[in-house]
């Protein structure tokens, strides 16, 4: 690689985590762990044209090998989108939900985190001090409430207010018996409690309408995920899968109990299976059980750091109805990775049953997420560790449920049928995020439609809607990128030939060598463009 080139890629990943200070703690960016990101509108712009300089570098360094010029298509990609997400998305001027995660998960990734314990105090402290500026600064940027997600944002306070006076609390240690400290801390609670009353009051002025629109959504698709498809094809796909997915989970429900609703069938194996009496062991033990297959089957070369499972924290529970995984920093010794799995609130919603586990622990920990995770934290190629897209992130999870699907995991009727019901899930969740975000739905007819045609829950089904309204483009990256990835799949069989060319371990190495980055990336490295 051309020094310039490297100088460039540094220069450009140090301007990311300073944008984002907390993404650069997980990250392991030590040196950030005090600060908070800047969305005034100064620092946005001085964000913009830093991104404007660094992507005009780009454009103008040589690369000298293949590798070099995937890696800065790459990041010119990203760099175009973070800027356009500055420019013209602009969450933080009607997203209430991007400022408390900001505030809050630079809370809680270091009240958790396995550092050295005076380092970790010190480093609270500096972001106890930052946050009512944080806070008063993010109620003036938000000039374009959205309502749907000021209620979101409403429901995740007790967990901030929570996470503070109690996680925050013990993690200062004997620190926080200083005055000073203890008084920075009692003055981040009163910040979150004064922004709660802030958002009250935006109600007033608050737009019903969360979507970012068709320009916006196309040029994400293009720009963050190298995906062709324009809305209106994208949407008739989509409506193509899900009516097959349909048929594919009543097939398996007449496989159980012929002549009934396939919802009738779900509801009835579900509620015959036992809760689990520990659902963190039950995942841990389904975990090794993935592990186990995708190695026998010579599906991946397994990672070895393992999973750990706690429960979802409070303040994210609105945002995270079922389970979510938290991979490893890219600079960080250790490659645990992190299963976050939200506990029902009362008897009467859903459980934690080990017929349901299953797909989970496959998406999201090995051979999805997490296996996908600690390959690209391998590479020697700083910028794959850090630089990615949904479309590959997401796509490859989903692509390993029907990977292992194929290869007979879900080996009983119940378990085919709750994985067929998944695949109907994940490919309604894509039509609701083309529709909210580029048509006309909105949030209260996306919800019917997960409460009517699946089943869902209300909380969960408004959980997962305001998961589509805060990221657009995220749902159809699971099924498009699971789509991109077994056409790549299919031409590397052509072009390596069955006969002992082509195996589905040597492909999914090579794929993986490319980290996250959008599949027409690993497409072009892998010479079949």
């Amino acid at each position: 690689m051309t020094a310039p080139l490297a100088q460039v890629f540094e220069g450009y990943l140090d301007l990311r985590y300073r944008i984002d200070p907390v993404e650069g703690t997980r990250a392991g960016r030590r040196e950030l762990d005090g600060m908070y990101g800047a969305f005034d509108a100064a620092s946005v712009r001085a964000h913009i044209a830093a991104l404007r300089s660094y992507t005009g570098a780009l454009e103008e360094a040589s690369a000298d090998s293949l590798d070099d010029e995937i890696d800065q298509t790459a990041v010119l990609h990203d760099a175009r989108q973070l800027q356009s997400w500055l420019e013209r998305e602009r969450p933080f001027a009607h997203d209430p939900t991007f400022h408390l995660r900001h505030a809050l998960d630079g809370l809680y990734r270091l009240a958790t985190d396995d550092v050295d314990a005076r380092e970790r105090s010190v480093a609270l402290v500096s972001r106890l001090r930052a946050m009512p500026q944080f806070l008063a600064a993010a109620a003036d940027a938000l000039v374009q409430p959205e309502r749907p997600l000021l209620g979101t944002a409403a429901a995740m306070l007790p967990g901030g207010l929570a996470l503070l006076r109690d996680e925050v609390r013990e993690a200062l240690g004997p620190l926080g018996a200083d005055p000073d400290v203890a008084s920075a801390h009692e003055a981040a609670i009163e910040s979150l409690e004064h922004f709660g009353d802030a958002l009250a009051m935006m109600d007033e002025r608050a737009r019903d309408s969360v979507g970012i629109g068709r320009e916006l959504f196309e040029r994400r698709l293009h720009t963050a995920h190298m995906i062709q498809d324009g809305v209106d094809p994208l949407l008739r796909w989509a409506e193509r899968a899900y009516e097959e997915a349909r048929r594919g989970v009543e097939t398996a429900a007449a496989a159980i109990a012929p002549d009934t609703p396939w919802r009738a069938v779900v509801d009835r194996v579900s509620g015959d299976a036992p809760a689990v009496s520990s659902p963190f062991g039950a995942y841990a033990d389904a975990m090794d059980e993935a592990r186990r297959f995708a190695a026998q089957h010579g599906l991946v070369h397994v990672v070895s750091p393992p999973v750990r499972v706690r429960a979802t924290p409070a303040y994210l529970q609105p945002l995270v109805p079922f389970t979510v995984y938290e991979g490893p920093g890219a600079f960080v010794e250790s490659q645990a990775g992190t299963l976050y799995i939200t506990m029902p609130h009362s008897a009467a919603e859903s459980v934690h049953r080990r017929s349901d586990i299953a797909s989970t622990v496959v998406h999201e920990a090995v051979p999805g997420h997490h296996q996908q995770a600690v390959t690209a934290n391998a590479s020697d190629r700083v910028v794959r560790r850090v630089v990615s897209s949904d479309v590959t992130r997401e796509g490859w999870a989903y692509y390993c449920e029907a990977m292992m699907a194929d290869a007979g995991f879900f080996g009983t009727p119940v378990a085919r049928l709750l994985h067929a019901r998944d695949v109907l899930w994940r490919t309604l969740r894509a039509i609701i995020d083309v529709a909210i975000h580029t048509k006309t739905l909105q949030v209260p007819a996306a919800e019917r439609r997960l409460r009517d045609e699946l089943g869902m829950d209300e909380l969960a089904a408004r959980a997962d809607v305001m998961r589509v309204a805060a990221h657009p483009t995220l749902m159809s990256c699971f099924v498009v990128g699971r789509r991109e990835i077994e056409r790549l799949r299919d031409d590397a069989r052509d072009a390596w030939g069955s006969d002992g060319g082509f195996s589905l371990s040597r492909f999914h190495t090579e794929l993986l060598r490319y980290g996250g980055y959008p599949t027409a990336l690993a497409r072009w490295g892998m010479g079949l463009a």
